[in-house]
């Protein structure tokens, strides 16, 4: 994967938001935007296309699977980030793509992009 890549960060939970968003920094990538919701999420991709997106598929009472949709329709690369993994096994609508449990190891997870 090169890098300045843009990725879009998907996750309620602001310190793991956060701490993402530095990591990726950090190894040299763009973060577009970090959204909190559904609603948040789909602004951002209103306005840019990332290359790719890290996903928590829980979002308070609501999942990630429309964002996830979306993201496959337009053609990036989209990995899930869960601490509810055995939830996500359950939902049969959820579009594939690689699925991290939490706490990740992000060089694990960029390597998936590749």
């Amino acid at each position: 994967m090169q890098k300045k890549t843009h990725f879009l960060i998907v996750e309620d939970d602001v310190f793991l938001a956060m701490d993402l968003e530095e990591s990726l920094i950090e190894e040299g990538y763009h973060v577009i935007g970090v959204a909190r919701s559904v609603e948040e999420a789909e602004q951002i991709l209103q306005s840019h296309t990332p290359d790719y997106a890290l996903l928590d598929y829980n979002l308070g009472d609501k999942t990630s699977v429309p964002i996830a949709r979306k993201l496959a329709t337009l053609g990036v690369k989209f990995a899930y980030v869960t601490g509810q993994l055995a939830r996500f096994l359950e939902d049969d609508k959820v579009p594939a793509a690689p699925i991290f449990s939490k706490p990740i190891d992000l060089p694990h997870v960029l390597r998936s992009f590749a």
